[in-house]
């Protein structure tokens, strides 16, 4: 049977010589895997940039309860990035989300509607930002909590639990991150404020989250931000 659902790309994996193996978040569905066939084969130049991470589709998909791996029908891109693949520093922000995700969203078949509209709508607004992107890792962090079921009450309980050995653990830290929380205008910040409520963020979910282990991508981010 057919349906249409918007879907967010998480990962692809190469499957035999010309097809991909898709895990894609749906509006409709939540998390599900896809098989797309000949994708990467010389007469389908272009059709891979529609499963690179966090691509924003527009899709029609067949849905059989009985089988773990789908299929697609159509496929478009429902938001073409205009800035985003042209940034070093946007480009950093996606690899960090695309991980941080892919911990937060595992079990198919899912479906939460208000998590896939947050994600939209933060893809798009990063897309879209003049300036301040250096926030965008953190304000994302702290809201994706709360949709993933561990939701951060305050800047200074967090700051008090989990920034171990910070040197920056009062008041510049703590209002830093309440202001993310709130999403209020954000106070002045640092390279070395930042990076604090970073890890205050990441020992957070590695508190919460069993096999959260080290996110890869935290130093590529840390590079272009310095």
């Amino acid at each position: 049977m057919l349906f249409k659902t918007r879907g967010i790309v998480l990962s692809h994996l190469k499957f035999r010589e010309t097809s991909i193996i898709v895990k894609i978040f749906t509006e409709v569905f939540g998390l599900q895997t896809y098989i797309v066939n000949g994708v990467r084969s010389s007469k389908s130049k272009g059709r891979m940039a529609l499963y690179q991470p966090l691509t924003l589709l527009d899709l029609v998909v067949y849905k059989n309860e009985q089988k773990a791996i789908q299929r697609i029908s159509e496929c478009r891109c429902e938001h073409p990035f205009v800035k985003i693949p042209f940034d070093m520093k946007k480009s950093a922000v996606i690899i960090f989300w695309v991980e941080l995700i892919s911990k937060i969203i595992k079990d198919e078949g899912l479906e939460d509607k208000n998590k896939f509209h947050f994600i939209r709508d933060q893809l798009i607004r990063l897309d879209l930002a003049e300036d301040e992107v250096e926030h965008f890792p953190l304000y994302f962090s702290i809201q994706l909590a709360k949709f993933a079921g561990f939701e951060i009450e305050s800047g200074i309980g967090l700051v008090n639990a989990y920034g171990y050995n910070s040197p920056l653990r009062e008041i510049a830290l703590v209002q830093y991150i309440d202001a993310l929380l709130e999403n209020k205008q954000i106070p002045a910040t640092t390279i070395d404020l930042r990076r604090q409520a970073l890890n205050c963020l990441m020992n957070y979910y590695d508190g919460h989250l069993e096999d959260f282990r080290k996110m890869k991508s935290l130093q590529v981010l840390k590079q272009l931000f310095s």
